[in-house]
Parts: structure tokens; sequence; C-alpha cells
């Protein structure tokens, strides 16, 4: 069965499409995150304007059409239905996620907060609980594909309406 969502754009009548774009500070994996998404490989090769893949769901296929926004959040031209917003964790300060957390609540409930370059296990940072708040929040490691599909499944189940959407074939 394919789903068909409101607002969601079909580039064929049998598969739903959604446009994502990934903020962040410079250094933050945003392009690598794109990337390993879109091809799977880890690489720092920079992005054409957009990045198109397609996710083979438990509700059949997902087009996702990535862009990478700018660090300040300025909106895009094109219609956004979510947001990832990523930061470094091996690098970032707590200020700086304060920020990157107000940006993700204010960009309403299609937005999470990712922290990247989190490579195996990590004990849980109490002072990084309280930041982020009421705001869905995920460790991931673009490199080592530690939890790399975490976020965007979250996006898509919010997207889709379907809190049961999982895929077919994880990266």
């Amino acid at each position: 069965m394919r789903l068909t969502v409101a607002g969601s754009r079909h580039h064929d009548e049998n598969m739903t499409a959604f446009t994502i774009q990934v903020l962040g500070s410079q250094d933050s994996g945003k392009t690598s995150h794109i990337q390993r998404m879109v091809t799977g490989e880890y690489t720092w090769q920079p992005l054409d304007e957009e990045a198109v893949t397609t996710f083979e769901t438990t509700q059949g296929a997902i087009q996702v059409t990535f862009l990478e926004g700018t660090e300040d959040g300025e909106e895009n031209e094109k219609e956004i239905d979510g947001h990832i917003v990523m930061f470094d964790k091996k690098t970032t300060d707590n200020a700086e996620i304060a920020q990157w957390m107000e940006l993700t609540f204010q960009l309403g409930p299609t937005a999470v907060l990712v922290g990247n370059k989190v490579d195996g296990q990590v004990a849980a940072d109490p002072m990084l609980k309280r930041i982020v708040k009421g705001v869905p929040y995920f460790n991931m490691s673009v490199k080592s594909c530690y939890k790399i599909n975490e976020p965007i499944l979250h996006l898509l189940r919010i997207l889709t309406k379907n809190p049961h959407l999982n895929f077919v074939k994880q990266l």
C-alpha cells in the first residue's frame, strides 16, 4: 500500500515526497550526513543544490529531497517539510547547543536536534538533557553510521502521521 499525505508533493502518483532541510554550524557534518543518506558513502564532496533519495518503508517508497541550510537558519525559497538541526558533539559548548535547540523549538514539531560525531556509546549528559528538554534529540555519527537513520525516521513518522513507519532496508 502506498501512502498519500496531505501537503506532500508527489513526483509520481505512487510515491510520497518530502523536502528536509539540514541546518547547523560549519563542520557539524551536514554535507556528510546528506551524502551518507543519499549515496551510502562517507564523503566531504560538496552538494549540488539538492540531493534526492528514496527510502523503502513499510508503507512504500518515500522520496526525500535534502537541502543544506545556512548556519543562521535562513529560510530557503523551497517549501520545507522538516528540519534536521545538527551540531558537532565533540566541539560545541552548551551555550551554542542551547541556541540550536532554540532554533529547533522555533521550527516546530517537524524539526529534530542532532549531536553528530558521537562514535560509539555515549554516557548520558545531564546538562545536555536539561538544555534540549522538549525537543526531539538524537546522538549519531555520520562517519561510523551510528544511529544515522534515527533522525530521518523520526521525521518521516511525523510527516506521514504514522508512528509505526519503519525502513525496510537500513543503511
